[in-house]
């Protein structure tokens, strides 16, 4: 086994392989008596031994657990074969060799997305003997256990294992699984949006530990993530290229890479594929995705598998916008069913990569509102389950799929928010470019366009999340009425709802001043402030706020307003004692035409950040849809001037 392990190291697995098996058809002839043939298959052999008791796929199971290690991607067929080995034992002894085998025929299964009762089983089945187990788990057992969690839940859900067999095989000296675990705690951070400048240091001190362990395929692996991390930094000689002054993409793929090495090449190939992505570069693109369609990695159960899929996928989507695919290609197809099976049963870490194919798909196929949703459900779940970076992408594609419709508030919105992740991340040059597609960085616009007084104790609910869709279809609304009664009547109704209020007020410019226009709240109850009512005149609102906000043009948020003593200088706030309100100006073309006024009686903080955004949005095409309706009114009165002159022309020369 020692020899095996060694071998498995260097990256040398056909030769791991032979020894193993050699070793293995030694102790199966020699255990199967002299009438045992010379050239037996090891593993059949093996099965004609009698094992009631379990001892024998025990006693086996650190050699056949080296095996396993050298034939999981390459040599599905013999990984199969061998995971078989440890199955007498699995419901005969509660042993460290037999829960690493529970996980390892669960991972096995992994490798087909269809297969998902018997991952579970094998992973429930594992949990319980551990649950059972008195000896400390070792380093395969805690490695084959985490990688097996994306499968099963959230990746993040892997980092203590991994982390546990990165210390527990430096106690054992099982050098090989603490560096694989180094490999996969480096790839599993960056998936999750852990900041990159201090991941570089890990990864750092990482490859250091691998001048000493010398496992050929995770140094390889840790090298590509590192210098990943540079390229998301801006620190490579190009945004898509692994080189800099101390590494040479070229000679490391032509030296470190290969088919003996099928981990660290697929990792190599995702992370070039997400920089394409990344940076929209078209070049070299279709070789990428030729190379992903031969990549051994997605026969295996490894999340690096289904990555080379998706950001294939992805690729072949952006290639779509030029004509350069189109979405018949089988690999579109191949990756919508792959991840689709796996976000059946892991929800967690595969629902929003099933979504945002989808919603590139309808984008492609010319389906707004189905795209919207589903660019909103792929947002969700990557920030619900912590894909920092596949959120941030998710982010992007929306904000490009709304500026090309036209809708350039929520495009604004979606990038301002891809710019923020970005940056959040540490990938500078990605949030640099984000920022010149703005026109400014986006963190500093984002600072800017912040409300004055709002206030946030706490993140945003799962139920306050911008519902796009609804978005646009009250923009959609808003668009469609050209008459100012009829839109005066629909405002207050659609931003009622979508903001989360119990009231609204609409206050507009008139001739001779501003007006109240319509006061509404959904359950019916009068209304407090009096239509046509001049602002300086006006009961049932907050007129010394609202005039702050037509003046300055600075909305106001007021979590607690009862409490707050700057809303308490106005007086119906000090009558009502509200609890949640804002003002909002409605301005357009730097012209104020009005305001909103929104109050919330039954809950503080009522209008949370994802309300605020969807009121900015909302706001900015009801101030579109008001001069569209005051510029149809002129046209309509002038129309009406001209027909009255017409007809008094005509009665006149009829009279002559």
């Amino acid at each position: 086994n020692a020899q095996v392990s060694l071998l498995v190291a260097a990256g040398d697995n056909e030769a791991a392989i032979a020894v193993g098996f050699a070793t293995l058809g030694a102790v199966a002839r020699a255990l199967a008596g002299p009438d045992a043939p010379a050239d037996g298959d090891p593993i059949e052999l093996l099965s004609t031994i009698g094992d009631e008791d379990g001892s024998l796929a025990t006693t086996l199971g650190p050699l056949v657990g080296s095996l396993i290690v050298a034939t999981g991607i390459s040599h599905l067929d013999l990984f199969e074969r061998l995971t078989g080995v440890l199955l007498p034992s699995v419901d005969r002894a509660v042993t460290v060799q037999t829960i690493t085998g529970c996980y390892i025929i669960g991972f096995h299964c992994s490798a087909d997305p269809e297969a998902a009762d018997a991952i579970l089983r094998w992973r429930r089945r594992g949990d319980e003997l551990l649950a059972e187990l008195d000896a400390e788990p070792d380093s395969q057992l805690l490695f084959s256990r985490a990688v097996l969690a994306h499968q099963c839940g959230d990746l993040s859900d892997a980092i203590p294992d991994l982390e546990a067999a990165y210390q527990r095989g430096l106690v054992e000296g099982k050098f090989i699984f603490t560096s694989f675990a180094c490999s996969h705690l480096l790839l599993n951070k960056i998936l999750l949006g852990h900041p990159l400048e201090p991941l570089a240091a890990e990864a750092d001190r990482y490859l250091a530990l691998m001048q000493i362990t010398r496992v050929a395929s995770a140094t390889a692996t840790q090298r590509v993530s590192r210098q990943l991390i540079a390229a998301l930094r801006g620190e490579t000689a190009d945004a898509t290229s692994l080189s800099d002054v101390n590494f040479d993409e070229e000679r490391f793929v032509r030296a470190s890479l290969g088919d003996d090495i099928p981990f660290a090449s697929g990792w190599h190939l995702a992370g070039k594929l997400l920089l394409a992505l990344l940076h929209r570069r078209e070049a070299g693109l279709a070789e990428l995705v030729a190379a992903a369609r031969v990549q051994p990695i997605r026969g295996s159960g490894f999340i690096v598998g289904d990555l080379v899929v998706f950001y294939a996928a992805l690729a072949i989507a952006l290639m779509c916008e030029r004509g350069g695919a189109d979405l018949s290609d089988p690999m579109f197809a191949e990756a919508r069913a792959r991840l689709r099976a796996r976000a059946a049963y892991s929800p967690e870490t595969y629902r929003h990569m099933e979504a945002l194919l989808d919603a590139e798909r309808r984008r492609l196929r010319d389906d707004p509102l189905g795209a919207i949703d589903a660019y909103d459900r792929a947002i969700a779940s990557a920030e619900e389950h912590g894909f920092l970076a596949h959120a941030a992408l998710a982010h992007e594609l929306a904000g490009r799929f709304h500026a090309v419709g036209g809708r350039n508030s929520l495009s604004r919105l979606h990038l301002h928010s891809a710019g923020a992740a970005y940056r959040r991340w540490g990938a500078d040059a990605k949030a640099d470019a984000i920022g010149r597609l703005l026109g400014g960085r986006p963190d500093a616009r984002e600072s800017s366009s912040r409300p004055r007084r709002a206030r946030s104790s706490s993140g945003p609910r799962a139920s306050d999340r911008v519902d796009l869709a609804s978005v646009l279809k009250a923009s959609q609304a808003f668009s469609s009425l050209v008459a100012l009664d009829d839109l005066i009547a629909r405002i207050l109704v659609i931003v009622v709802e979508n903001a989360g209020a119990e009231r609204g007020v609409l206050l507009l410019e008139e001739n001779d001043g501003i007006r109240v226009m319509a006061d509404f709240a959904p359950d019916g109850r009068p209304p407090l402030a009096t239509a046509g009512a001049q602002l300086h005149d006006a009961r049932g609102i907050p007129a010394v706020l609202l005039r702050e906000v037509i003046v300055t043009g600075e909305p106001q948020v007021f979590e607690n307003a009862a409490g707050d003593p700057e809303a308490l200088r106005d007086a119906y706030v000090r009558e009502y004692q509200p609890r949640s309100l804002i003002c909002m100006p409605i301005t357009h073309q730097a012209v104020t035409l009005g305001a909103l006024y929104l109050e919330n009686n039954l809950v503080t903080g009522a209008f949370t950040r994802p309300r605020l955004e969807v009121l900015r949005i909302l706001v900015t095409e009801i101030a579109i849809a008001l001069e569209n309706a005051r510029h149809y009114a002129q046209v309509r009165r002038a129309q009406a001037a001209a027909e009255a002159a017409n007809q008094a022309k005509s009665t006149f020369l009829a009279n002559m």
